[in-house]
């Protein structure tokens, strides 16, 4: 009768009304944006009210309501602002409410609900503000998100209308997306495919009666009816378009489209390539994904994005592929491709690897010979001075002591006290050095230097000794030891050790047993040396020259020396040297 009717039983104290909806009933719910939600109800003109009481957990979340909308159970959905979202069971009049928990993946993914949509299988679709496309599951009772990863537009969705495909058509603040329920594709318009804008408001969408979907944003109105939108089915072939160093254009003797290889030195190891697939219906939203074998472990997506980059690429062959796809995201799956070669600088190259090998064993060689001929020189100075003083000084030495026994028997008549004790130093003093240079000669001969040479003078040293006073003994030497030989200086110094303790034992002692014991353990020669002589206190004894000796001997063989004695309990000597 095209009369405007005030309406006056809603009271409202802040802002306006911003939802409307009418459920099976013919119940009017009215949201409003800061009192809650009223329902109207015609037959009887009553008026319900539901608003947010802190004290009332049975209350809904928030008074901003701006969306609403009925299930197939019955149930009234309210979509709230930074408050949730609530459901309302009218049989039983409880309240559920829904929030949105970083903690938990299946909750609610943002507290501000712009709109509603209820399918038949009586899944509930949301779009959120910043939180993208949500939708609960009423068998599971969780919350599936559905976001730009996911491919849509943006996180901010303010519409969703319904198609007869199936289909859910988002309204957006980045344009208008097609999502599939149930394959999950999603398909993106904006401006450039005619849409009036590309941001569209909460609220102002609805679907007419033959299908036609109608979108209101802040450039206006966009509707088109679902059916007739047709996919770019063209299958656009992808060339390479463009090849720099260091962001220079690099000559080739052809277009980097007909190129099938590209040769650069390891100096030029930085490079770009330009790709394009060649389909102009929306060239901007064509798309691109590119791999350099050997250096990416995938295809790279890169957008509507039409190059690629590599920083400090290593010498070796690689194979670059790009492959592309028109507006719709038909993709061409034969990717066009080229060879490019870095040389390595010649010190990596295989014959410049191969020369230093040579080189290097070569040198090896070399130093090893150099190394035995200087051992075989002091070998053989060694032999040659051990048989010069064998051969001289110690012939001398025989020579004065017989001497001086001959002019001992031509004086036998005419001695005198004086040149007794006088024939009797000489003796004593050639025996003593033609000993010790006994000692060095052997020392030095490098054929003593075998185990099999070694060990038998010092079973036989020890067995004559203890023999020439009567002293039963025990020696547990072996014929040889499986270890590498001592070299001269630490075989001497370890020879005048076991001497040394050997005739300490046997002349000062006066022990009637020795025990003597030599083996090897973890790399180590150790040597035992045990008597049941006299003994002395080792902290009250100055223990001479010998004592003094042995410590300093051992030490420059970096071993150790212990020694266990005492007034009448005998000698005990142990010491460990290093192989």
């Amino acid at each position: 009768n095209n009369l405007l009717k005030p309406f006056t039983q809603i009271p409202l104290t802040l802002g306006g009304v911003a939802s409307f909806y009418e459920d099976r009933r013919g119940d009017l719910w009215i949201g409003t944006i800061a009192d809650g939600v009223y329902c109207y109800h015609p037959r009887s003109g009553k008026v319900e009210t539901f608003k947010h009481q802190r004290t009332e957990s049975n209350s809904i979340s928030g008074n901003a309501i701006f969306s609403i909308i009925e299930d197939r159970s019955g149930n009234m959905w309210f979509g709230t602002v930074n408050a949730g979202i609530n459901r309302l069971n009218r049989q039983s009049g409880t309240i559920t409410r829904f929030r949105a928990n970083p903690a938990d993946k299946n909750s609610l993914s943002n507290n501000t609900v712009w709109c509603f949509y209820a399918d038949k299988n009586n899944h509930i679709w949301m779009g959120t503000w910043g939180g993208g496309l949500n939708v609960y599951d009423s068998d599971k009772e969780i919350f599936r998100h559905y976001t730009t990863r996911d491919g849509l537009p943006s996180n901010i969705i303010n519409n969703i209308l319904p198609d007869s495909s199936g289909n859910l058509w988002l309204g957006t603040n980045r344009g208008i997306c097609r999502f599939n329920p149930k394959t999950l594709a999603v398909k993106n318009f904006d401006y450039s495919d005619g849409l009036a804008g590309n941001e569209f408001n909460p609220g102002a969408a609805c679907r007419g009666k033959a299908g036609t979907l109608y979108f209101g944003g802040t450039q206006g109105l966009t509707l088109f009816h679902p059916r007739q939108i047709r996919e770019n089915r063209h299958i656009p072939p992808v060339v390479l378009t463009d090849f720099r160093v260091f962001d220079k254009p690099l000559p080739l003797e052809k277009s980097i489209g007909h190129v099938r290889e590209i040769t650069l030195s390891y100096r030029q190891n930085f490079f770009s390539l330009g790709f394009a697939a060649l389909d102009f219906t929306a060239p901007e939203k064509n798309q691109y994904a590119y791999m350099l074998e050997g250096v990416d472990p995938d295809w790279v997506r890169a957008g509507n994005r039409r190059y690629a980059s590599y920083t400090n690429i290593s010498p070796g062959t690689y194979v670059f592929r790009v492959k592309g796809s028109n507006n719709d995201g038909i993709w061409n799956e034969h990717p066009a491709s080229v060879i490019i070669r870095i040389t390595p600088p010649f010190w990596q190259t295989g014959w410049f690897r191969l020369l230093m090998i040579v080189l290097f064993a070569a040198a090896l060689f070399f130093f090893h010979r150099y190394r035995l001929n200087k051992l075989l020189e002091v070998e053989r100075t060694r032999l040659r001075i051990a048989r010069d003083l064998h051969d001289d000084i110690s012939g001398t030495l025989t020579g004065i002591v017989y001497f001086s026994d001959a002019l001992g028997k031509e004086l036998e008549k005419k001695k005198t006290r004086s040149i007794e004790n006088l024939l009797s130093l000489i003796h004593e003093s050639s025996a003593s050095v033609q000993e010790a240079m006994s000692d060095i000669i052997w020392s030095i001969n490098p054929e003593n230097d075998r185990w099999e040479l070694f060990l038998p003078k010092l079973r036989r040293f020890a067995s004559e000794l203890c023999e020439s006073k009567g002293i039963r003994y025990r020696i547990e030497i072996p014929e040889t030891l499986r270890v590498k030989p001592l070299d001269m200086n630490r075989r001497r110094n370890f020879w005048l050790i076991f001497k040394e303790m050997i005739v300490n034992a046997v002349k000062h002692s006066g022990c009637s047993e020795l025990i003597i014991r030599m083996y090897t353990e973890s790399n180590k020669l150790h040597l035992l040396i045990a008597d049941d002589g006299c003994g002395f206190d080792p902290q009250r004894s100055s223990g001479g020259n010998g004592l003094r000796n042995i410590y300093s001997r051992v030490k420059i063989l970096n071993g150790k020396a212990q020694l266990t004695s005492g007034e009448g309990k005998g000698t005990r000597w142990e010491v460990s040297v290093p192989l």
